[in-house]
């Protein structure tokens, strides 16, 4: 305790030239300093203790630890970077440059032969301990790396060889041999992992007979306001009375059931409500249980009551086809007169046997305005068909003859739609033939 700092360099020489005896006759240039310098010139015979004493420096030895955790620590976090990064990303070049020179430095390192290597002294025991776990953790963690990026070359090589096949119009059906890096403390090598042949592509083949569309069956109506129902029978009133111009549902309602009751016939009918749509077209319903088809035979005993002496059109509610009838002379050859629905509906079934045998809803109907026709020789009809099979024969077979000249200025089509819903028509065309009646020449079928 009581020697001076001299005195205590002084003893760390003493040991110093006795570790080393063939260095005794060097002369030390400063005493107080930790690191003696040699001022002797070093001969072919004299080893370079100076980069011996420069090995075991103290500062040098803390500066390579401070070193070393500062690499510990950018090689962790860009081991946690790497895990948070797609296996399938790209990497710039200089990172891939980067990674290379890292792993070339850290795959690279050996230890040091037995007999050149220092022997630690116990001031720097646990320090070298710690330096080797360090490295071991860092060429594992590069180890780790360079599987990584091998395998993403690898990948990607991959996939561009797929792409450049399909471009090239065939693919092939077996795995290309994939080549993965694999860096080691030892050596750097490259392994190659045998591929197995991708299995082929399970045809399937279908074998299931096709099956024919089931029929659908009608659909049952039961609300009575529902269109098409069985109970509603339809008065359709040209130029009908307005709410002002005509008696109140109620009262309507009260005198059919009283006509009704007045015939033993119709006893039996009760009508339960009457409603006007917005052509002021009038409804009436019957119970739920009776049909509108019997209570039409009696509707001429009370029409009157609400249409006055309007003309109306009574038909009961049911869901028919109409098929458009284009061509058709709008005036009788035998009056010289505008051919009424009914003259449409005669010549029809005297030039068409098919159409003869058809049910229909209705008489046939201009679908132009009664005043138009006066100014055009020909213009088109719609026909009311019950059943969709009639109307697509009508279309599809049958060249519908009506009375006329051959000479028809516009082209003849037939269409038919189901008038009961728009969203569910369809259009079927054929061409119609006008033939004169005159010409004694029956309809083709």
């Amino acid at each position: 305790m009581g020697r001076s700092p001299k005195g205590a360099m002084q003893t760390d020489e003493d040991r110093y030239t006795h570790q080393h005896p063939n260095n005794s006759d060097d002369t030390m240039e400063d005493a107080g300093s930790p690191t003696p310098r040699h001022t002797t010139s070093t001969t072919a015979d004299t080893p370079m203790l100076d980069a011996t004493d420069e090995l075991f420096n103290p500062e040098t030895e803390a500066e390579g630890q401070r070193r070393m955790i500062l690499l510990e620590e950018a090689l962790r976090r860009a081991s946690e970077l790497l895990k948070g990064i797609s296996i399938h990303a790209e990497y710039p070049d200089t990172v891939l440059k980067s990674a290379k020179i890292i792993a070339t430095r850290l795959t690279t390192w050996k230890e040091l032969e037995t007999e050149t290597t220092p022997k630690p002294t116990a001031q720097n025991t646990a320090t070298t301990t710690n330096d080797s776990k360090v490295l071991e953790a860092i060429a594992k963690t590069m180890n780790q790396m360079a599987e990584r990026l091998g395998n993403i070359e690898a990948r990607e090589a991959n996939r561009q060889t797929q792409a450049n096949r399909a471009n090239a119009g065939w693919i092939d059906t077996t795995e290309p041999t994939t080549t993965y890096a694999n860096a080691n403390a030892n050596a750097q090598s490259k392994t190659s992992q045998p591929t197995t042949a991708r299995k082929p592509a399970h045809q399937v083949t279908n074998t299931t007979t096709p099956t024919a569309p089931k029929p659908k069956t009608p659909k049952t109506l039961l609300n009575p306001m529902s269109a098409h129902h069985p109970s509603r029978l339809i008065i359709e009133i040209k130029n009908g009375p307005t709410a002002s111009d005509r008696p109140k549902e109620v009262a309507i309602v009260k005198y059919i059931n009283e006509v009704l009751q007045a015939h033993d016939e119709s006893r039996h009918l009760r009508v339960v409500n009457v409603k006007f749509n917005a052509q002021n077209n009038c409804i009436v319903f019957t119970r739920a249980d009776q049909s509108a088809g019997e209570l039409i035979a009696f509707a001429d005993a009370f029409v009157d009551f609400f249409a006055g002496t309007r003309e109306t059109r009574i038909r009961t509610d049911e869901k028919w086809h109409k098929v458009q009838l284009n061509g058709v002379p709008t005036y009788n050859d035998r009056t010289g007169t505008i051919a009424t629905p009914q003259d449409i509906e005669d010549e029809l079934r005297v030039l068409n046997p098919d159409y003869a045998k058809m049910a229909v809803h209705d008489h046939p109907r201009w679908m132009r305005h009664r005043g138009d026709l006066a100014s055009t020789s020909y213009s088109s009809v719609v026909l009311a068909l019950k059943t969709q099979v009639d109307a697509d024969h009508l279309v599809n077979r049958v060249n519908a003859a009506s009375a006329g000249t051959l000479d028809t200025q516009n082209p003849d089509a037939a269409t038919t739609q189901d008038a009961a819903s728009v969203a569910t028509s369809h259009i079927l065309k054929t061409t119609t033939n006008a033939r004169s009646a005159k010409q004694d020449k029956t309809a083709t079928t």
